[in-house]
């Protein structure tokens, strides 16, 4: 709580990097920060905020975007693969050859 747009953005977990200009996504999870990396644009690094908090705290989670921005791709994809839709793609493939 407090403390929001002290880096001169609107993002949670974001951090302006004066040093190179660039933009820095830093996560808590049980007190320990997680440096998510360094972004050229505070969207960006907005973003990779959000993918790490939906890891850790699940899909119901505070998030700077919507959770349709990331349900729509790699999070879902990740659980259908655990499903065993996999062999579909597969059997497709010899025919290329």
């Amino acid at each position: 709580g407090g403390g929001q747009g002290a880096g001169g953005n609107e993002f949670r977990g974001v951090y302006h990097s004066g040093t190179y200009g660039r933009w820095k996504a830093r996560i808590v999870i049980n007190g320990q920060k997680i440096h998510l990396g360094t972004f050229a644009t505070p969207e960006e690094a907005a973003r990779a905020w959000d993918r790490e908090a939906i890891a850790q705290r699940g899909a119901d989670t505070m998030l700077n975007f919507s959770i349709e921005d990331y349900t729509s791709d790699d999070t879902k994809s990740r659980v259908r693969d655990s499903e065993g839709d996999a062999p579909m793609a597969e059997a497709a493939s010899p025919r290329e050859g």
